[in-house]
């Protein structure tokens, strides 16, 4: 199967158990796959398997990178993990100016919660 899209729904509906038996393990490898093929949605939902240890061993360090993949490709959620991960040295070592700067994106993206995250960061210093 070479359909990103697809892999990234059937996915989604294992996470759920819409249509077939729940199955985190499932939905890890048709995200998997999907975001080796550049859907960035499902970069995203890859970084939250790994955060979570859903389907999975849970790594902070392989969260970050696909938060970060899915994060330069323009993914508001993606963007406000990675900015959280920054923040909170999770898989990241702690860069106050990095999480502003994906709190700030995301938030110009409409996330919800972005700006209050962009707060609680704190100001710039220069």
């Amino acid at each position: 199967m070479k359909h990103p899209g697809a892999m990234h729904a059937l996915g989604n509906w294992y996470v759920h158990g819409i249509g077939v038996k729940k199955s985190y393990i499932r939905a890890f490898a048709l995200f998997r796959m999907s975001a080796r093929l550049g859907d960035r949605d499902a970069q995203y939902e890859l970084g939250t398997c790994y955060e979570r240890g859903h389907g999975i061993r849970k790594s902070n360090t392989s969260a970050a990178k696909w938060y970060e993949q899915a994060a330069k490709a323009g993914d508001s959620m993606a963007q406000y993990a990675l900015g959280r991960m920054y923040q909170y040295g999770l898989g990241r070592r702690v860069s106050t100016s990095r999480a502003r700067m994906w709190y700030r994106r995301a938030s110009e993206r409409g996330e919800k919660g972005a700006l209050a995250a962009l707060a609680s960061v704190g100001p710039d210093s220069h």
